[in-house]
């Protein structure tokens, strides 16, 4: 009887890279699931010919990949573990992803997934009240492969060795959640009471730049010498999300069905108000909209336009600490 690989037995670790690309640390990660693939280019050409037209199938031709895809769903913990995997999505840094998978049944097989040369495009904080909070990244990656032999030999025992993992994997439940905002020239407004749910999102648009030659291509002969994106750029960042909330009487009609500009707004949420995340935002712009259901609610969509300071620098912090 076949033995399978199933994902909830699977083991997934961030490897931080140096300036040069070496790994100098794996940290364990505590993932609701997780998802990953990569395609490859397959160019066809004509085969039917005049002198045989019974060649009516093109010939494939496969010379290169394209850069692998990945996401998954991180959950944030109450320690600063995660915080090189926060930072990667601020700053769009460079890291490894690599996923170990175990048989079933008593033969235990390993098999180890690594996507090289990684980048996070975009990170989704999902944020209800009075439940966990979590992060759902998106990225790519330049290779995807599966490690054998030596390398795959090297890499469990660095895991099993070397691994960094939370001593105590407390979920961050959001019991905290505040927002306020402060238009150019306006007052204060907390919008704490009534709060629903809200969801934030940076986006990181990624430009690679294509690894293709006439004599690599020629020499192409199985997917060890298949030519791999090899590097990216950053074109731009977008940092935007939503803000739910019932309507209430206490709510001022200026308000509703209403949008504004160069707002200054504060988003903190996590187990306390000196844990989590805190999202310290200017020059923002939002618009409230009344949604129609059994009970009204109103949904701030907002984005940032700020250019002033850039992400690392404490417009996103983990427990009251820049990442």
């Amino acid at each position: 009887m076949a033995n399978y690989h199933f994902l909830k037995n699977a083991e997934v670790y961030f490897q931080t890279l140096d300036s040069s690309g070496a790994v100098t640390s794996r940290i364990f990660l505590d993932v609701q699931k997780i998802r990953f693939n990569q395609t490859y280019t397959d160019k066809t050409y004509r085969q039917k010919t005049i002198h045989d037209e019974n060649k009516v199938f093109d010939a494939s031709s496969i010379t290169k990949a394209n850069p692998a895809s990945f996401d998954l769903t991180l959950n944030v913990l109450e320690e600063s573990t995660y915080n090189p995997v926060y930072r990667a999505l601020l700053d769009t840094g460079k890291f490894n992803l690599v996923v170990r998978t175990f048989s079933s049944g008593a033969s235990n097989t390993q098999q180890l997934f690594k996507l090289t040369t990684a980048v996070i495009t975009s990170g989704k904080f999902i944020i209800n009240k009075l439940e966990t909070l979590a992060l759902t990244i998106a990225g790519e990656a330049a290779k995807l492969e599966v490690l054998k032999g030596s390398e795959a030999a090297g890499e469990k025992a660095a895991i099993d060795n070397g691994r960094i993992q939370p001593s105590t994997r407390t979920y961050q439940k959001v019991d905290h959640l505040a927002v306020s905002y402060t238009p150019s020239g306006g007052s204060f407004t907390n919008l704490e009471d009534s709060l629903e749910k809200i969801s934030i999102e940076l986006q990181n648009d990624i430009s690679w730049t294509p690894y293709t030659t006439v004599n690599d291509a020629l020499n192409v002969t199985n997917v060890d010498n298949l030519m791999y994106p090899s590097n990216f750029t950053v074109k731009k960042k977008s940092l935007s999300g939503s803000i739910s909330r019932y309507v209430i009487d206490t709510d001022s009609e200026d308000d509703l069905q209403s949008w504004k500009t160069n707002v200054a707004m504060v988003i903190e949420a996590g187990s306390s108000n000196a844990t989590g995340f805190k999202f310290t935002l200017n020059n923002c712009t939002f618009t409230n909209r009344v949604n129609v259901a059994e009970v009204f609610t109103q949904s701030y969509d907002w984005k940032m336009n700020d250019n002033s300071a850039s992400l690392t620098s404490g417009i996103i912090k983990f427990n009251n600490t820049t990442v």
